[in-house]
């Protein structure tokens, strides 16, 4: 997180004292990124769901920084000098918290699911189990984030190239649920789940998502005895 809680709850504050409309907060930011934003009709909630998600990144691939792009455009919005002293110091804050442009900080630092449990207790990460449990509620909703995070054939492929996963048993011939839940088979088969949804945890164009698969990502199931 770039910016400490307190200082997100500020600019929050101002956004409401001021009435800054949400859509020029984020004009200039990565418009892909703009587009998987949560939308909502309440100005107030539109703008913390915004905060909370820019917050959390460092540096998009062109090397804009989403969180910094927004207290610009709130510094042009209007306000006293309060209000100015308080977004200078909130740019101040996420300039010294985020790595050098080019750096694989961002990407190291980013928390990754939490490793896996010894065998002997008796209990095992519901992503590290094979054959995949799709009976456990967790599985379902797993595969329902990813499919609304990465819902295109495009971009399927493109999350399995950088692992890699090979791909010649993926069934793509479906609906995205369906070509999901053959990609997360077939990474399952070469233990690979775990390490495709660690890349995906590190993508700051499905930020919004992250906190929902890692949720899911850390479920455990009993395992039967021999």
């Amino acid at each position: 997180m770039l910016l400490r809680v307190r200082t997100l709850e500020r600019l929050h504050a101002l956004a409401k004292a001021w009435g800054w409309n949400p859509t020029l907060l984020l004009k200039g930011v990565n418009e892909t990124l703009v587009a998987s934003l949560p939308s909502n009709r309440n100005r107030c909630t539109k703008v913390l769901q915004d905060l909370l998600i820019l917050a959390q990144i460092d540096r998009m691939p062109d090397g804009s920084r989403p969180i910094a792009i927004w207290i610009e455009n709130a510094m042009t919005l209007g306000g006293d000098d309060n209000s100015r002293a308080t977004l200078q110091e909130a740019l101040m804050e996420a300039n010294r918290s985020a790595p050098a442009r080019g750096s694989q900080a961002g990407l190291d630092q980013q928390p990754r699911i939490t490793e896996m449990l010894p065998r002997e207790g008796g209990a095992a990460r519901l992503i590290d189990t094979a054959p995949f449990d799709w009976s456990h509620p967790d599985a379902t909703r797993l595969c329902n984030l990813l499919v609304s995070a990465y819902p295109k054939l495009s971009d399927m492929t493109h999350v399995a190239r950088q692992v890699p996963i090979l791909t010649n048993r993926w069934d793509t011939s479906g609906s995205s649920e369906d070509a999901w839940r053959s990609l997360m088979d077939v990474a399952v088969a070469q233990g690979k789940l775990r390490a495709m949804l660690d890349r995906i945890l590190v993508d700051p164009l499905v930020a919004a998502y992250h906190g929902a698969i890692r949720g899911c990502a850390e479920a455990t199931i009993v395992l039967s005895t021999p």
